[in-house]
């Protein structure tokens, strides 16, 4: 079985609960292991629900648990993400709205790849 990784320069979805929910595709701009041991990893990326201006983010995280299809970690807070594939259909699945456009181009990860890849 092949587990789930999050790659630079790839779209993915993320839940993430905490302080309330906030879901979202997320574009990952780098994953640093940290070398704590324990799966510990800082994910810098672009958050694609903030405003503009404050969109990168980074995140430190222990990894909980992954398989093929999700990794899950927590954050120094104490906030649970979730990323998964952004697969066609996933707006729909997590009901966080379509974006504008996509009902041309099914597939979300290249659809917003186009728009946002000159940012």
């Amino acid at each position: 079985m092949n587990l789930f990784t999050l790659h630079a320069g790839t779209w993915v979805g993320m839940d993430r609960f905490g302080y309330g929910r906030d879901r979202s595709p997320i574009r990952i701009q780098e994953v640093t292991p940290l070398k704590m041991g324990a799966g510990h990893i800082r994910i810098d990326y672009f958050h694609l629900n903030y405003p503009e201006g404050v969109q990168d983010k980074s995140v430190e995280l222990r990894v909980l648990d992954r398989n093929d299809q999700i990794l899950i970690g927590v954050d120094t807070s104490g906030q649970v993400h979730i990323f998964s594939d952004l697969r066609p259909g996933w707006f729909e699945i997590t009901g966080s709205g379509e974006p504008k456009g996509l009902e041309r181009n099914p597939d979300p990860a290249v659809f917003l790849e186009r728009i946002y890849s000159k940012r």
